[in-house]
């Protein structure tokens, strides 16, 4: 903070941290060159953490340089393939992960689960009819969506931890259990396609 001037409520430890900083306030760079990029010296509330990690905008907190490509959080280090790792049990986030192109992924391997049990698929189909799917934004947003409420989720299919929220993992989840059950359905139906055409076939024969 070698430039600071009249900020207040600043916190810098490493060398040259936050050294470009005059008049903002409330905000913490820690490491060596730790501090704002673009040669800001106002800005507020921002948290800079890691050999010369930098921040642009106030109300910003970013960890590490542009040479860091892994975050672990509760864990030592990720795989090369895992950008971000959170936890190893079901305690602090079970290991799920954002893949270095950036997708992420869920916890699914059967050394992961218990207390399994079979799905009633054709009460899930009937379930999945009751539900209600709508077009809809977040309150202060304009980020526009299509999906279930929390609320009918939870009340109709019991899964999750409570009705505020719906995980990525139980939707697919039940989209593909109904999928199989219409394909079984769609086999069936099929099956009795070619008996009724080979019942009509021999009624034609008949009729010669």
């Amino acid at each position: 903070m070698i430039d600071n001037t009249t900020g207040d409520y600043n916190v810098a430890i490493g060398n040259n941290a936050l050294d470009e900083n005059i008049t903002g306030n409330n905000n913490t760079a820690i490491g060596s060159n730790a501090g704002f990029s673009g040669g800001f010296t106002n800005l507020s509330n921002s948290t800079s953490v890691g050999s010369n990690a930098m921040v642009s905008t106030s109300n910003t907190m970013t960890f590490g340089d542009f040479n860091v490509d892994r975050w672990a959080f509760g864990i030592s280090t990720t795989s090369a393939q895992h950008a971000l790792e959170v936890g190893v049990n079901g305690t602090d986030g079970n290991g799920a992960y954002l893949t270095e192109g950036g997708t992420w992924t869920n916890t699914s391997s059967i050394s992961k689960k218990e207390n399994f049990s079979e799905i009633n698929s054709t009460d899930l189909i009937q379930k999945l009819k009751a539900l209600r799917i709508q077009k809809w934004k977040y309150i202060g947003t304009d980020e526009y969506h299509i999906g279930p409420y929390a609320e009918d989720f939870h009340n109709l299919f019991g899964l999750g931890t409570d009705d505020k929220g719906i995980s990525t993992v139980d939707p697919a989840g039940v989209s593909l259990a109904a999928i199989k059950e219409l394909i079984k359905e769609t086999e069936s139906l099929r099956k009795e396609l070619q008996l009724l055409k080979t019942e009509i076939a021999e009624l034609k024969k008949g009729n010669k």
